[in-house]
């Protein structure tokens, strides 16, 4: 009888963690997808209005496209961070590039049994809005 209580608790923990797991990888999978679209079209706007660098039309054009794909700018189930220029990483700094983080949360199934939290997931895209430097040789 130990033994079986034993067991079965194993193979609960197990599918607790496959079943969260999946769902927090597929939601990753989704979140990125939103933040890459988001980062474009906020470059898309940095690109049109080089070299004045138009930052408020970027930031609306990331968060409405971020709402477009399922992650309102809200604190209950995501939240849409945009940043002219990147706060973090290689292009910190740089006007000509926007970043963008978005934070969705899901209601844990099993795991909240173990954790008591959500689960929360994170994806990170930037994008550069600059004109290419062309030329012509003769």
């Amino acid at each position: 009888m130990f033994w079986l209580l034993l067991c079965l608790g194993t193979i609960l923990g197990f599918l607790a963690l496959l079943m969260d797991g999946g769902r927090m990888m597929e939601e990753r999978r989704r979140a990125q997808a939103g933040a890459d679209a988001a980062a474009l079209a906020a470059a898309n706007k940095l690109y049109e209005a080089y070299p004045s660098h138009g930052a408020g039309d970027a930031r609306t054009a990331a968060l409405a496209l971020a709402d477009d794909n399922g992650f309102p700018n809200n604190a209950n189930t995501s939240s849409v961070t945009v940043n002219v220029p990147p706060a973090s990483g290689p292009f910190a700094g740089r006007n000509d590039c926007v970043e963008v983080l978005i934070e969705s949360k899901l209601p844990a199934g099993f795991g909240k049994i173990v954790t008591g939290n959500d689960l929360t997931v994170k994806a990170r895209a930037v994008a550069r809005g600059r004109p290419a430097r062309t030329g012509l040789i003769a």
